[in-house]
């Protein structure tokens, strides 16, 4: 058996990693500057949804899971867009 803490991380470093790719792969098909808006947008309803599950009376998965996974899948997706800016390759416009 598997303890609960290896599968949280284990969760929780798919997020990271799947944020990393989301966000790579929408800054190599549009700007930098639009994949950091959508990011930056994302991310407030993300952290919106995250201080709100407390007082909605989420269960307690809902609440890891909006309070702790989705934000580190947006840290993932700020690791993303920051090797996309440091990359090289054709200049975006």
């Amino acid at each position: 058996m598997t303890s609960n803490a290896a599968v949280l991380f284990t969760v929780m470093a798919a997020a990271f990693c799947v944020g990393v790719a989301v966000f790579f792969r929408i800054s190599a098909r549009r700007s930098l500057r639009s994949a950091g808006v959508r990011w930056l947008i994302l991310t407030t309803f993300v952290l919106a949804l995250g201080v709100m599950s407390g007082p909605l009376g989420l269960p307690a998965n809902g609440v890891i899971f909006t309070g702790l996974i989705l934000p580190i899948w947006a840290v993932g997706g700020l690791l993303g867009l920051i090797i996309a800016a440091i990359r090289p390759g054709k200049p975006k416009q």
